[in-house]
């Protein structure tokens, strides 16, 4: 399967960091028609269901369309997942699509480019446990959100306390010992003004849910036909229902892949099936950033309290209070704000550079 050898072979020309990376071992694997549920050598018990049909083959499991293959997986021991981690971050081949915590789940989506080749990966570490998985689509960013989107990870048993939870070099709070007091204690109406999830994008105000008509006016838009298989253009969203992330560009900004880019999620929260261009937007997501560098021009944004791009991890803390959850990379940290589970703000501080990525999503 190329899912060993196509990130590996790609990254060893270039810096050998994943050299012997790949699946761990598992036995005892029990598969139904949509599930498979395995012993990982990690100490483990992981159980991965889908609505795709699934199928085994050795270390890997795959999950099927007819008589297609449309993603394929391994589990990852913890040094390996940090390995993929890094290069997905570091690489001049991948380019990180979205981030999240869902599924079972925390995720990174990204692509990886060899020629002319491209193809659409998640790489997640589940929740509780101590092994990583690596999911690996085709070349339709489409198909592999969609079949994703199906897909449900969970730890039956561990040798861990299920409150465990590796990233690399991510730290809860009760582990910052931050102290909450002075200066650094944002009152309570400070500390709530982002549950709105408001935000200013070039000077207009847009609440949630957003109205992609108005992002429309503000020349961010995207073409529905590269979202459907028959390239048709019409894409209906059923009553409910979410879809995956999708990309807006801005010809005043760029529409090169290094260049600012808008992503968003549509949710139709009425009774009948519509155009996705007639849905909400469920969450959107800002970039300053491509890769780790901050691009040449982007749009001016403004959130509840002031904060915008470039501002400090001191004075976000100063308006919203303590994150729910911090990540600390090499490269920059990251702040989640959840409010009751049903809002969520997510800010990267990078170094030296202030916030420069903001995701604010709703349920």
């Amino acid at each position: 399967m190329l899912l060993k050898t196509k990130i590996i072979g790609g990254v060893i020309a270039a810096s050998c960091i994943l050299a012997g990376a790949g699946a761990i071992a598992v036995n005892n694997i029990h598969f139904g028609s949509d599930s498979v549920t395995c012993n990982a050598s990690t100490g483990d018990t992981i159980s991965v269901t889908s609505d795709y049909k699934m199928q085994s083959s050795g270390d890997e499991f795959a999950f099927t369309k007819g008589k297609d293959t449309v993603m394929t997986g391994i589990l990852l021991s913890d040094k390996d997942y940090t390995a993929y981690f890094d290069t997905a971050y570091t690489d001049g081949a991948c380019k990180i699509i979205d981030k999240g915590k869902d599924k079972g789940l925390e995720y990174i989506y990204y692509t990886y480019t060899k020629g002319d080749d491209i193809t659409y990966e998640y790489l997640g570490w589940i929740v509780g446990s101590n092994t990583g998985v690596l999911l690996e689509g085709g070349d339709s960013k489409s198909l592999t959100s969609d079949v994703f989107d199906t897909v449900s990870v969970s730890v039956k048993d561990t040798e861990k306390d299920n409150d465990y939870v590796y990233t690399p070099e991510k730290e809860s709070q009760d582990k910052e010992d931050v102290k909450v007091d002075g200066d650094n204690k944002a009152s309570s109406e400070d500390s709530s003004a982002w549950d709105a999830i408001g935000i200013k994008i070039d000077g207009k105000e847009f609440k949630y849910p957003y109205s992609y008509k108005e992002l429309k006016e503000l020349g961010w838009s995207f073409d529905s036909s590269d979202y459907t298989d028959n390239g048709s253009g019409e894409y209906i969203v059923n009553a409910g229902e979410r879809t995956s992330q999708i990309e807006l560009n801005n010809e005043d900004y760029g529409t090169d892949d290094n260049d600012a880019h808008v992503s968003v999620t549509f949710i139709n929260s009425g009774e009948d099936a519509a155009d996705i261009s007639d849905c909400d937007i469920n969450s959107i997501s800002i970039s300053a950033v491509y890769g780790f560098d901050e691009i040449s021009k982007y749009p001016d944004i403004e959130l509840a309290g002031g904060i915008h791009f470039g501002s400090s991890e001191e004075e976000i803390r100063k308006a919203y209070g303590e994150p729910s959850d911090v990540y600390k990379g090499t490269y920059y940290t990251e702040l989640t704000y959840n409010s009751d589970n049903s809002r969520y703000m997510t800010l990267y501080i990078y170094k030296d550079k202030g916030l420069l990525d903001v995701e604010l999503k709703g349920l």
